[in-house]
């Protein structure tokens, strides 16, 4: 595939079709008998066993689900997917049961569903993507890009393929943001802020209980 920005050749980006100066397309091998829901899949596969297993802090310290985030471009037509794989089956024992990394209860869509066949996206600007992996039903998995191209994908209307870049497994940051919508009445203390100077708590008026926060609460500001 070429770069992004149409220039360039296989040796210039990171392509990993079977030809990397050409598009990605159907079964030219296959006869046209073939059942409609045939596929080819083309595919990168991270080298050994994905583990987070024993909650181990990421390399920021980090100790919560565990998250892939990469930057990618794509150029794809329909009757060409894009998906963020994962099995629990070992290398080499008969064929992997690759299934597409579930999302939570009620997502639209499954958290590695990139593209569907049904889909023609194209955008050739590296974007950052976080594909979370926390229900993935094991701490220990293969992982894999899936480039999936259906029988009926043809080499003039594929797209140029999937770009990917700065691929990272690490675990979630813990959130930075409190839970929408926020409401503090002030009658449980100060520990949702951070109070510089002399805030805080005063019951000498309130809308709703007996507190309000105010800026000098026992008397005037200091020096």
């Amino acid at each position: 595939a070429p770069n992004p920005d149409g220039t360039g050749g296989p040796n210039d980006c990171c392509s990993w079709e079977l030809m990397p100066e050409d598009r990605v397309y159907n079964f030219t091998e296959s006869p046209w008998d073939e059942e409609a829901t045939s596929v080819r899949v083309h595919y990168v596969e991270i080298d050994g066993w994905v583990d987070f297993s024993g909650n181990i802090p990421d390399d920021e310290g980090h100790t919560g689900w565990p998250i892939l985030t990469f930057h990618h471009a794509y150029d794809v037509g329909t009757s060409v997917g894009l998906e963020v794989q994962y099995t629990l089956d070992a290398p080499g024992v008969g064929p992997a049961n690759w299934q597409v990394v579930p999302g939570d209860p009620g997502d639209l869509r499954p958290a590695g569903l990139i593209a569907t066949i049904a889909e023609s996206r194209t955008d050739r600007f590296m974007q950052p993507i976080d594909v979370r992996l926390r229900n993935v039903p094991a701490d220990r998995f293969r992982l894999r890009f899936a480039v999936i191209a259906h029988r009926g994908a043809a080499q003039w209307s594929a797209g140029d393929g999937w770009w990917i870049d700065n691929i990272y497994l690490h675990r979630e940051d813990p959130p930075n943001f409190l839970n929408y919508p926020f409401l503090d009445n002030a009658e449980a203390g100060m520990g949702n802020w951070i109070a510089i100077g002399t805030w805080g708590r005063t019951n000498v008026t309130a809308r709703v209980g007996d507190h309000s926060c105010t800026d000098s609460p026992n008397g005037p500001y200091g020096n």
